[in-house]
């Protein structure tokens, strides 16, 4: 899928260009002319290809990241909105004087943050090597993208015949089209090995997320029953 296409554009052009040698050697005029012509043609063509397979490499990577975000959102979210009524109840119960003691709000919430985020922190950590491994592999394409496009002049900047100037132009161009297209070869694995490790890590986060919301739970009801007892036995000594 990756593949730039480089050997079919050449013998695409194989033609045109064997006519122009021909040619340039009838008229004798100067032998870079209708190569460099050419090249730069082909150059641009690839280079575009290039581009276009970069722009597209970008957009899963930005799919991918995408949704990991959004599983971390959700899964805090949901957890949230699950712990939303017993904290409201446990900070009822914290305006009373004889509880107040047994917890503040300050301490709830960060108790829930960072359990929260201990969840999470699988596909936090997931996501920042993703971006940093797709971030190398981006700036590598763009560089090779780059150098195809100079190709031409690189050749003709060395002292070639018209011959060894058309075989630097396709050596070069074939060792870049091999290395751009183990690039994109790493990249799709890369995401699809992330893909695959965010299902997994999402299905752990969200079981972890709902340990934390039962436990959460649990121990609110017993500040609330340790609250209660206080309370009664406050009762109890103005009788």
């Amino acid at each position: 899928m990756w593949k730039l296409l480089i050997f079919t554009i050449l013998l695409q052009s194989n033609d045109k260009s064997s006519a122009s040698i021909v040619a340039v050697k009838a008229r004798q005029n100067d032998i870079k002319g209708p190569s460099t012509h050419v090249m730069e043609n082909l150059a641009l063509h690839t280079h575009k290809v290039a581009e276009d397979l970069t722009t597209q490499l970008s957009n899963k990577i930005e799919v991918i990241g995408q949704t990991i975000i959004g599983d971390i959102e959700v899964i805090i979210d949901t957890a949230l909105d699950q712990l939303t009524q017993p904290i409201i109840e446990i900070q009822t119960a914290m305006e009373k004087p004889e509880c107040q003691r047994l917890l503040t709000m300050d301490e709830l919430r960060d108790r829930i943050d960072s359990q929260l985020t201990g969840c999470t922190k699988n596909l936090n950590d997931l996501l920042n090597n993703f971006h940093n491994d797709t971030r190398e592999i981006s700036k590598s394409l763009e560089f090779g993208s780059k150098q195809i496009e100079n190709l031409p002049s690189q050749c003709e900047n060395t002292e070639y015949s018209f011959a060894s100037l058309t075989v630097c132009f396709i050596e070069k161009i074939a060792e870049l089209n091999r290395d751009m297209a183990i690039l994109l070869n790493r990249a799709s694995m890369q995401i699809l090995h992330t893909h695959q490790l965010a299902n997994v890590g999402a299905e752990t986060s969200r079981n972890c997320a709902e340990r934390v919301v039962n436990e959460t739970v649990e121990y609110l009801d017993r500040i609330l029953e340790t609250c209660s007892n206080h309370l009664h036995q406050e009762d109890l000594r103005k009788l």
